[in-house]
């Protein structure tokens, strides 16, 4: 029977000290009333029991935060309460309504578990909000702001726009740019770009109608053409091979005129769209 009452008055306590305020003493009060109104048993000598353990633990723990440690990211010493404010800052991530996590707000993936909390934990606010801000993403596709999985993570592509197809661009692009920066070439292309120059085209070859299968450097890699918007085309397989490393002015025996127009009409466009 002690072992019950115990728990019950464990319980109580533990819900009037997280939510009340006060001294420890008055906490202590509070428990012994509303226990007395709960139960006509008198229960305070188990109360004060607990109590006696509680006082223990919160001096246990008033040290542990007076006590000094390192940040884990910048090494810089701070006292553990100090370093316990990341809670704060967390509560705040995730109560906040500018960010999209992965989807509308009751769409929130658990933050609890997340990659994001292993990192700013047991960090200063200053580390923590810079970590913080590495994951922040807009979304290539619908424009929303959004957390990322990880902080390497390159997609830019939330949750409501993950899609296979558009998953599979953006692997075809950072392949693209990493071939053109081992070779010392331009390599600006992005994702939104590439998506911006398919949509242009309907998704299709720009040499030919055909659909399209692969991207296309109008002035090849070969010749120190770069991989940006404004020298990558959609192309299919069999265009891409007639091409080859052919320069553009040596194309007008082998494509459409229409179809040549239309590409530098767009390649001209998109230069002059370019920020300076």
């Amino acid at each position: 029977m002690r072992d019950i009452q115990k728990q019950i008055v464990e319980i109580a306590y533990s819900q009037i000290a997280r939510t009340g305020k006060g001294t420890t003493d008055e906490v202590k009060q509070r428990a012994i009333e509303i226990m007395q109104s709960m139960i006509d048993t008198g229960l305070d000598d188990v109360l004060l029991e607990v109590h006696s353990k509680r006082v223990e633990w919160a001096k246990k723990t008033e040290e542990w935060l007076n006590s000094k440690a390192p940040c884990k990211e910048c090494e810089e010493v701070y006292t553990c309460r100090q370093l316990k404010e990341w809670e704060d800052f967390y509560k705040s991530i995730i109560d906040s309504d500018t960010i999209k996590f992965y989807g509308e707000k009751d769409d929130i993936f658990d933050l609890r578990g997340s990659h994001i909390r292993s990192r700013i934990r047991d960090t200063c606010n200053k580390c923590a909000e810079k970590i913080y801000i590495s994951y922040v993403r807009e979304c290539d596709i619908c424009g929303n702001k959004y957390h990322a999985n990880r902080p390497d993570d390159k997609t830019n592509i939330c949750q409501n726009c993950h899609n296979p197809i558009y998953m599979e661009e953006a692997k075809r692009v950072y392949q693209h740019i990493a071939r053109a920066e081992s070779l010392g070439r331009q390599a600006t292309l992005t994702f939104k770009q590439w998506i911006g120059t398919l949509h242009t085209f309907g998704w299709k070859c720009a040499y030919c109608p055909d659909d399209f299968e692969c991207i296309e450097h109008f002035l090849p890699i070969s010749l120190k053409g770069g991989t940006s918007v404004d020298n990558c085309l959609p192309s299919c397989g069999s265009c891409n091979a007639r091409k080859n490393d052919r320069h553009p002015d040596d194309l007008d025996r082998i494509f459409p005129a229409a179809n040549l127009q239309r590409i530098r009409d767009y390649l001209a466009s998109v230069t002059v769209a370019q920020p300076a």
